[in-house]
């Protein structure tokens, strides 16, 4: 399997392993804007393409699965990535567990066809604690995922609220992490933290990259 390359050009003993390595869903992308759009109405325009953002990859890099990931990790020296998608905490309950099973099933397909290169976190249907705690179990035990990820809050919840203790429970049961991933503040924090009158492009970086997703996620 691949590993870094020094500068001689021979491979150096040590891998890689890439952990936030997120891949673009359609369905579940669609499901969740209503929800990321109320939480975050600049965010799309402030990781556009020309808004002055260093780098937003385009959505045909993050849809692939399959060669052209596989090209990139070899041109950074990466031997594997842990692929994880986004947003799933900002669906609805209405259609969270029929998106995430379906996504999960996806990353799966990946991973088998390139089991030297990917591995996977589950995405998990949070809006639904019980569904969420049976997908992580179907996820390990079945699909062979080594761990979860949750993007920030589920309705405004940190996972410390007793609606999410059998997500806890089942993982600790299972003995996998679960990979606290950043996510856009509740409205309410981001009306008295990053807004005060500015440009909606930097109350949107102020609550994401800038600031918000590290306070965030540090408090989870």
């Amino acid at each position: 399997m691949p590993g870094t390359i020094d500068p001689s050009g021979t491979e150096a003993a040590m891998r890689i392993i890439a952990l936030e390595e997120h891949f673009l869903d359609l369905d579940v992308a669609r499901a969740s804007r209503p929800e990321a759009e109320r939480l975050s109405p600049g965010s799309t325009a402030a990781y556009a393409p020309g808004t002055g953002y260093p780098y937003t990859p385009a959505p045909e890099v993050l849809l692939d699965l399959g060669e052209g990931r596989i090209a990139d990790m070899d041109a950074h020296g990466i031997s594997v990535q842990v692929l994880s998608t986004l947003s799933t905490q900002q669906l609805p309950a209405d259609v969270a567990v029929e998106l995430v099973r379906k996504v999960n099933d996806r990353t799966a397909a990946a991973v088998a066809a390139h089991p030297d290169r990917f591995a996977a976190f589950a995405a998990l249907p949070t809006a639904v604690p019980e569904a969420a705690a049976d997908e992580l179990a179907r996820a390990v035990g079945e699909l062979g995922f080594v761990g979860s990820m949750i993007n920030g809050r589920t309705g405004g919840g940190f996972l410390d609220e007793p609606r999410f203790d059998p997500v806890l429970r089942r993982s600790a049961e299972l003995r996998v992490p679960i990979y606290l991933h950043p996510g856009v503040p509740p409205v309410e924090t981001s009306r008295s933290n990053y807004e005060g009158g500015l440009d909606p492009i930097v109350t949107a970086r102020l609550q994401t990259s800038a600031w918000g997703w590290h306070v965030e996620t540090g408090t989870h």
